[in-house]
């Protein structure tokens, strides 16, 4: 559905690198609060409660370094209270947790070089 200007909300998402959805939120708030309501508008609000507990979940991750997201999803509940779907953890970890503390050290997970073994 194209604005007053004739842009659609594709083509708006398009220029400003943000998702339909996310510009369509931002136009419901803008429609219904005004600018004053956009500057304080957040499209991902369940981030924040992850973030408050940041620094607890990076020392208990350093700690005992996780395995899995279901890991993840399990700890940070039992921490923090808060319980995020495993798809939410992930994306949570990858930008605020360093990524050697959100996996198991690659060099120790992978298999090692095939081994011949000849029988004759």
């Amino acid at each position: 559905m194209p604005d007053q200007k004739g842009v659609s909300r594709r083509e708006v998402a398009r220029l400003v690198q943000r998702t339909e959805g996310t510009v369509r939120s931002s136009v419901i708030a803008y429609r219904d609060g005004g600018i004053q309501v956009l500057r304080r508008f957040n499209p991902h609000p369940h981030t924040a409660a992850l973030d408050a507990h940041a620094d607890t979940l990076r020392a208990a991750f350093e700690a005992q370094p996780l395995h899995t997201v279901q890991e993840a999803v399990d700890r940070i509940e039992k921490l923090t209270g808060v319980r995020r779907s495993a798809t939410q953890v992930g994306m949570w970890l990858e930008k605020r947790v360093s990524p050697a503390q959100n996996r198991a050290n690659p060099r120790e997970s992978r298999p090692g070089p095939a081994t011949r073994i000849s029988g004759d």
